[in-house]
C-alpha cells in the first residue's frame, strides 16, 4: 500500500470520528428535548452504531494496512501504530457516550 493512501485512510476515518461525536451530540439534545425518546432517537442511536462498526473495520484496516507500508522508517511506524491506537481509543469513548443516559448527567432542575 503507498505512503499517501494511508494517510487518506487514516484521515477518512477522523472524518468519521468527527462525524459520529456531532451525531453522538445531537442524539443527546434530542434525548434531552424529547424525554419520551420517540422513534426518531432510537433511528439515530442505531445510525450511530453502525458508523461505530464501520470505523472499527477501518481501524482494523489501517492496522493491517500500516504492515504493508515498505518505504517508511520504523519510527514512522510507530508514529502511524500511535496513531491508530489514539484514534481506536476516541473509537471506544464515543461508544461509551452513547451507552451514556444524557438524563442522568443534567441536574434536577435541568430536566424537563
Amino acid at each position: 500500500m503507498k505512503q499517501d493512501e494511508w494517510l487518506k485512510e487514516y484521515d477518512a476515518c477522523l472524518q468519521l470520528a468527527s462525524e459520529i461525536s456531532a451525531d453522538i451530540k445531537d442524539h443527546h439534545s434530542h434525548i434531552r428535548a424529547n424525554s419520551n425518546n420517540g422513534t426518531s432517537s432510537v433511528k439515530l442511536s442505531a445510525i450511530i452504531r453502525r458508523k461505530l462498526v464501520q470505523l472499527t473495520k477501518d481501524l482494523a484496516s489501517l492496522h493491517d494496512n500500516l504492515l504493508d507500508v515498505s518505504n517508511i522508517t520504523e519510527r514512522e511506524k510507530n508514529r502511524r501504530a500511535d496513531m491508530v491506537l489514539n484514534l481506536t481509543t476516541r473509537k471506544n469513548q464515543l461508544s461509551e457516550l452513547l451507552n451514556q443516559n444524557p438524563m442522568e448527567s443534567m441536574s434536577p432542575g435541568q430536566r424537563y
